[in-house]
């Protein structure tokens, strides 16, 4: 009776499969962007400058894809991390090596987006911007954004 309540061990082992892919956060993700871009509701309050500087590095290809690295001796780079395409071969991760607290900043700036529908689901780990995202991206023009970026970019907090 008690294994009704535990599962087996071949269930147990596909849940902690799920798990490390960091599937339960991507399909809230994946649920709060398709609720908020069903309404297509603007912002309601002034986006944050993670959120902001998200919108700037995706401004030209629109496409993100969130993976987790389960391999760095880094634990910041080990979290599951939003990638920004910034060109057809190249992928930027939205952190700050070492500093924890930014990063999941810069990482709730991403579920900002998908919450005030500038930011859709695609498929699997897959997003892109909106057309209102799109447009929010270009409007951007914050020299706290910027420095933020450049601390984004700054070589050794890439992988």
């Amino acid at each position: 009776m008690l294994d009704r309540y535990l599962g087996t061990d071949e269930q147990a082992a596909q849940l902690w499969n799920e798990l490390g892919r960091s599937a339960p956060t991507l399909y809230a993700l994946a649920c709060l962007c398709s609720q908020r871009w069903s309404l297509a509701a603007p912002p309601a309050d002034p986006l944050s400058v993670e959120a902001q500087a998200i919108l700037v590095l995706a401004a030209k290809h629109g496409m993100f894809e969130l993976k987790v690295t389960n391999t760095s001796a880094n634990a910041v780079e080990r979290l599951l991390t939003v990638f920004v395409e910034v060109t057809e071969n190249e992928l930027i991760p939205v952190r700050i090596r070492g500093d924890l607290q930014t990063s999941l900043r810069l990482f709730d700036g991403f579920r900002q987006l998908c919450a005030t529908s500038l930011v859709m689901h695609h498929q699997l780990n897959e997003f892109s911007l909106t057309t209102a995202g799109f447009t929010a991206a270009a409007g951007i023009t914050n020299e706290e954004v910027d420095k933020l970026l450049a601390q984004i970019r700054t070589p050794g907090s890439e992988d």
